[in-house]
């Protein structure tokens, strides 16, 4: 049964390597700015308010537009589902060092809902892992009653 188990585990495992892995189609037809600006759009629901401000990006590696793209979406998404937040501000922009993006929200704050390995969940594992895999960065701020800050920043290189 042990083994069962553990072989069972091993394939879910993969699956979701393969489902997080997948480039959303909205890349190759849009681009990343315009399937951002369409993820806040749909983001903004009627609970909470989200506002975009997402420039125009250089022509990115597709590893980096997809790892963007996810990490991005799932901090978006991570403050929809947890934070009971109103308002959410999404910034996106280009500098000379890479890729910036500011995901802040007016919620409640505090740890992960669904804590996990170093008390994140899922989710916020893979954003971390697909930021590290392309030499970024991602620092999180959480106060209670004051909000939690996202701020994800990626290297833009030819090699990324």
């Amino acid at each position: 049964m042990q083994r069962a188990k553990h072989q069972t585990d091993d394939v879910v495992e993969h699956i979701r390597q393969l489902a997080r892995d997948l480039r959303p189609a909205s890349l190759d037809q849009l681009g990343l700015a315009p399937s951002l600006r369409q993820a806040a759009s749909i983001a903004d629901n009627g609970h909470a308010r989200v506002e975009a401000d997402i420039t125009d990006l250089p022509d990115l590696p597709a590893a980096t537009e997809t790892a963007a793209y996810r990490i991005i979406t799932e901090a978006l998404t991570n403050a929809l589902r947890h934070s009971d937040a109103t308002s959410i501000r999404l910034g996106v922009h280009a500098t000379g060092e890479g890729l910036v993006a500011t995901i802040d929200d007016n919620g409640r704050g505090g740890a992960p809902t669904k804590p996990g390995a170093n008390g994140r969940g899922v989710g916020m594992q893979s954003m971390f892992k697909r930021a590290s895999e392309l030499g970024g960065d991602i620092q999180v701020t959480s106060r209670p009653d004051l909000g939690t800050t996202v701020q994800i920043q990626l290297p833009v290189s030819v090699d990324a």
